[in-house]
């Protein structure tokens, strides 16, 4: 639900303590957000408060505290933290009164003390990595309200032989997210890897863990970008369509025109540093089946190839657009990665695993909107509408439009304005731009289909 009213703040935060569970009065939060990001394995966030009742003296407050928020619609929403770190404890009025202390801590999701700091050895044998992974999470459970589910996957098609050698659980997940590769699906291709991360999505019939509202997600790199399957084993949610343009100035409430109106917005830049590691280089690897050295060389695209090299990256990306975000940068000699595996097809797939996670990022939008527990990182816009300089006629700004993945939303409560939401938006290709010496990828994502929304 989004926040319409300056009265309503929209969210309550409680302190569990020694000594019980102190709620906090809304006035006195001067900063609260917390951020979910794809490229993230935990949420993080960050609370600025004033200390009207003493809870520095009296709880005591000793960093070991647990921190729950309530949010979203009849503030239906809970989400159970762990203070990681007293950031700092100061006086607003140079006084030594305590009750004008100001108390700023950082707090993570239930899951990052398990993730970092518990480890364990222990070997898998032709195990699918999905199988392993769920195994992984088992370990990293703790109390009733720590469960970890699992709500949104790929199913990979890979099997290993696997032995931990006393890692932590992300030291797993990131070997694991390099060698994992999903199975063919409707739309999408199968190289890149995955992603784990951590989201405020939520199936409101859920039975399990109903004090801790966030599950996680396990997807394919190449897949996010990707409208969609029908395949009735995977966990979708309806699509909603979002527009620059916003609604009637009368449309309140939960009008999604009022909702998915941007507020305010800005374009990342792009690093050169970065784009020299898109051009393309070698790959030296060894495959320990069979004992063969590997050398794969790649541009960013095969297109016109003249040199024969192995691999052309935007190839093979499914891509959010008809035009890919660089003219041809290719460059064969400008990077080498050096790794090692026993199958041939596992390196290729580390190959893309690092170049995606690279390029996804070449583009990104940065847009502020109200405040709406539905929305969660790796969800898919379908459609957004930016109006063009020129005119309207033309449908809007063909490079900017089209459809985008949420990477990031920062919930950021302790505002005037009420409950916002800043949103990083990542596009792997521009939508119907007019330059030719762009590259037309050769998967183009087909949730708009070639048509430009303008209005809802």
């Amino acid at each position: 639900m989004a926040s319409t009213q300056d009265t309503d703040p929209g969210f309550s935060v409680a302190l569990g303590l020694s000594k019980g569970v102190a709620g906090l009065d809304p006035g006195d939060i001067q900063q609260f957000y917390f951020i979910e990001d794809i490229f993230s394995f935990c949420m993080v966030g960050k609370m600025i408060f004033k200390d009207s009742y003493g809870i520095i003296e009296k709880g005591p407050m000793t960093g070991n505290e647990r921190l729950v928020l309530s949010y979203g619609d009849k503030l239906s929403r809970r989400l159970l933290f762990d203070i990681i770190k007293i950031d700092k404890i100061t006086s607003s009025s140079g006084t030594l009164n305590s009750k004008d202390t100001q108390i700023a801590i950082h707090f993570v999701d239930t899951t990052f003390k398990y993730f970092t700091k518990k480890k364990f050895s222990k070997s898998w044998k032709d195990e699918n990595t999905l199988d392993i992974l769920k195994d992984v999470l088992k370990k990293c459970e703790g109390h009733e309200n720590e469960k970890i589910l699992l709500k949104r996957y790929d199913t990979p098609d890979t099997e290993l032989n696997f032995v931990s050698p006393y890692w932590t659980p992300i030291e797993i997940m990131k070997w694991l997210n390099k060698r994992s590769i999903p199975k063919n699906i409707d739309v999408g291709k199968t190289l890149g890897g995955y992603l784990y991360y951590n989201n405020t999505y939520w199936d409101s019939g859920e039975s399990s863990n109903q004090d801790n509202n966030f599950t996680a997600a396990w997807k394919g790199i190449n897949n996010l970008f990707a409208y969609p399957s029908s395949s009735t084993d995977e966990k979708w949610i309806d699509i909603l369509q979002y527009v620059f343009s916003g609604g009637p100035e009368d449309s309140t409430g939960d009008n999604m025109t009022y909702v998915n109106k941007v507020l305010d917005w800005n374009y990342g830049g792009i690093d050169f540093v970065n784009t020299r590691r898109l051009q393309g280089g070698h790959f030296l690897s060894y495959k320990f089946k069979g004992k063969e050295l590997i050398d794969k060389t790649y541009k960013y695209t095969k297109e016109n190839d003249e040199e024969l090299v192995d691999y052309g990256m935007i190839d093979d990306i499914t891509a959010l657009g008809s035009k890919s975000l660089f003219v041809d940068i290719s460059e064969r000699d400008a990077d080498i990665t050096l790794d090692a595996e026993t199958n041939g097809h596992v390196i290729k797939n580390m190959i893309f695993n690092d170049w995606m996670r690279n390029y996804s990022k070449q583009q990104s939008f940065s847009i502020i909107v109200r405040g709406w527990e539905e929305r969660f990182a790796g969800k898919m816009i379908k459609d957004l509408y930016w109006p063009s300089m020129e005119s309207n006629d033309y449908g809007g700004n063909k490079n900017m439009i089209g459809s985008f993945l949420i990477k990031s939303v920062t919930h950021n409560f302790g505002t005037k304005e009420g409950y916002k939401q800043r949103l990083v938006l990542l596009k792997n290709a521009y939508y119907q731009s007019d330059n030719d010496s762009l590259i037309i990828p050769s998967n183009i994502n087909t949730s708009s289909g070639q048509k430009i929304l303008t209005s809802v």
